[in-house]
This record gives structure tokens, C-alpha cells and sequence, in this order.
């Protein structure tokens, strides 16, 4: 699984860290039951679009997820988020906006723009990896843009 990161410096790093844990805790898990562990973790890290922007501009490979911090000073995340729908569509798999809770009309925003899920800060890392496995674990044919992502069990 591939993973981008956009958000300041702490907070990205807390995000990159909750899911190596999880996906090491995957893997154990796994390698328990005599199961072969198929997936890994790779996190860019960015703290301004323009970085993000640069990346894909540069680069052909498959991101499974974005998380945009949907706040960060002199960052337009609707425009960001637009940018990467309309141009970089066909190099991602989904957005999910990052914001305090206090944030509300932002995420609604970053919603319409194009984002999919979004994350409230603070949050549990174990919700965070929760949330992950629920729906990007074990997704087979990575890398094409007509994914969806798995249902909830109770759907």
C-alpha cells in the first residue's frame, strides 16, 4: 500500500507511524496463521501541495490513499483536492481530508471537491488503522482507478 501524507511535520508523523504499527501488527498476524504477508507499507511524506503536485507531475506510480490536512496555512485544499481529481486522477486511489473537529464547513468542502472519507483530529490511532484495514486491506488489481472501496459489513 502506498500512502501519501500531507500535514504538518507532528501530526504527519503520527500518522505515518499508527499505520506501520498496524500494518506490522498485520503481518504477525499473519505469519501466526502460516499465511503469507503480500503487502507493504511505503510513506511519502509532504507538508504543502506543491510538493504533492510535483510528485505526481514526476512520477507514474500508484498512491492508494491521500490524507490532506485540510487547514494548513496558505493551502486552498479545495483547489488541491480539485487539482488532483481532474488532473492526477488516474495516480490515486482516494483523498481523505484531515481537520479538527471545529472544522466542520472545511471538511464539507473538501467533501464536494472531491475528497471521500475524512478524519477528525484528534483521533485514535487504532480507529485510524481500523478504518485502513476495513477498507483498503488486502485489496486486490492495485493500481487501477475503478476500485471501490469495500462496503461496510452492515451495508
Amino acid at each position: 500500500m502506498k500512502v501519501i501524507i500531507m500535514d504538518e511535520e507532528q501530526i504527519s508523523d503520527l500518522l505515518k507511524l499508527s499505520l506501520q504499527v498496524g500494518f506490522y501488527a498485520k503481518a504477525k498476524s499473519l505469519a501466526r496463521k502460516g499465511q503469507p504477508v503480500t503487502e507493504s507499507l511505503e510513506v511519502k511524506q509532504f507538508t504543502n501541495s506543491q510538493e504533492v503536485l510535483r510528485f505526481f507531475e514526476t512520477n507514474s506510480e500508484w498512491v492508494d490513499l491521500i490524507f490532506v490536512e485540510i487547514c494548513l496555512p496558505g493551502l486552498d485544499s479545495c483547489a488541491f483536492i480539485e487539482t488532483c481529481r481532474v488532473k492526477h486522477r488516474n495516480k490515486y486511489g482516494e483523498i481523505i481530508a484531515v481537520a479538527g473537529r471545529e472544522h466542520r464547513e472545511d471538511i464539507e468542502r473538501s467533501m464536494l471537491a472531491g475528497a471521500k472519507h475524512y478524519l477528525l483530529k484528534p483521533f485514535k490511532p487504532e480507529d485510524l488503522i481500523a478504518y485502513v484495514f476495513n477498507n483498503w486491506g488486502d485489496r486486490e488489481n492495485r493500481g487501477t482507478a475503478t476500485r471501490e472501496p469495500k462496503a461496510d459489513a452492515g451495508a
